[in-house]
């Protein structure tokens, strides 16, 4: 065995040393970790849930559609008293009346959605070539719109 000079040490003992210093000091440094891939729990009635549309979400984005497939009835349940279940919500109009009194969804400023100026007209001002139509019952334009993010108020 060599010894060091100054040290009286074995090189190999040297070694043994630092080399553990300098793994101590790697492993308590910052480190990237890779993100864990995306899932998005999606609930709605089964008719708008397509293993197409999820494929598109993985291709584009990189994120996962997991559906829970329930009833009408369901969806409104959920949406009130279970609110931390799911992650994109699928509610008909008629629905919306009962859940956004509960504070459970939060809005969504307008200005942020790149082509909310081509929504039809007839969902945000209930119209068809400047034509009223379909106000009765629970028209879109009745309960698409909030009075702020987390407004428990129709606009």
């Amino acid at each position: 065995m060599t010894k060091l000079s100054s040290s009286g040490q074995s090189r190999r003992k040297f070694l043994k040393t630092t080399g553990a210093g300098i793994a101590a000091t790697t492993l308590s440094a910052p480190y990237l970790r890779a993100q864990e891939a995306t899932t998005l729990r999606y609930l709605g009635t089964a008719v708008n849930q397509h293993q197409a549309i999820a494929d598109r979400v993985m291709e584009d984005l990189g994120i996962t559609l997991e559906f829970i497939p329930v009833t009408t009835d369901e969806v409104t349940k959920r949406a009130v008293t279970k609110p931390t279940t799911f992650d994109i919500l699928d509610i008909e109009y008629a629905s919306v009346k009962k859940v956004v009194p509960s504070g459970n969804l939060l809005g969504m400023d307008m200005n942020r959605i790149d082509l909310a100026d081509q929504i039809t007209p007839l969902f945000t001002v209930g119209e068809i070539d400047g034509e009223a139509v379909g106000d009765q019952g629970t028209a879109p334009k009745k309960v698409q719109f909030l009075k702020g993010a987390e407004s428990k108020d129709f606009a």
